[in-house]
């Protein structure tokens, strides 16, 4: 038990923040009194934090990104777990972002489209291209997982950029083509 200096209530300990400074390791007052305290002087403590946040902005980025980087692996495994835990709601907002943004969409298809005939040359074969596209979605349809069209050099890149062709065309999973995404192909440098 402890005794809030705010109400002068005793309460168990689990009803006090933590405060390594102190002594026992637990704030002074009760979670109750400081949540009321935050509550009635909203403004002036959202102006206090940034004022200190600003104040101290270089060593918080530092900190913030040597943690992150220490628990990156952990970060990445929660997140995965969480995702396979829910597709479900991951691919109804999907829906319900591309719904309500159908001109970012439309967009960001026109670009695609746009990127691949400019990387696609004349004496490409097409028919190949297309029976490629068929292949995938036949290979989907009998494995149960879902295969795409991949190019194996992308069509964009910081360093390079390849060609919309049968010869730089594969049919990978869709989980190794966004693992690959658009910054690994063979004998890159």
């Amino acid at each position: 038990m402890k005794t809030c200096t705010k109400c002068g209530v005793s309460k168990p300990r689990s009803e006090f923040s933590k405060d390594k400074y102190k002594p026992d390791g637990l704030c002074v007052r009760c979670k109750t009194c400081r949540r009321s305290h935050y509550l009635n002087n909203a403004q002036y403590e959202s102006e206090r934090q940034m004022a200190y946040w600003h104040a101290n902005r270089d060593r918080y980025r530092e900190t913030s990104a040597a943690y992150y980087q220490a628990k990156k692996p952990e970060y990445k495994r929660r997140a995965r777990e969480w995702y396979l835990e829910n597709t479900e709601l991951v691919a109804a907002n999907s829906r319900s972002w591309r719904e309500k943004n159908r001109e970012r969409v439309a967009g960001y298809s026109h670009k695609r489209r746009e990127i691949e005939r400019r990387a696609t040359p004349t004496w490409a074969n097409m028919p190949l291209i297309e029976k490629a596209y068929e292949d995938a979605k036949l290979i989907s349809e009998k494995s149960g997982v879902p295969h795409c069209v991949d190019h194996i050099v992308p069509l964009q890149s910081d360093l390079v950029c390849g060609l919309h062709c049968e010869q730089n065309l594969q049919i990978i999973t869709i989980s190794a083509n966004a693992s690959k995404s658009n910054v690994s192909w063979p004998d890159m440098p």
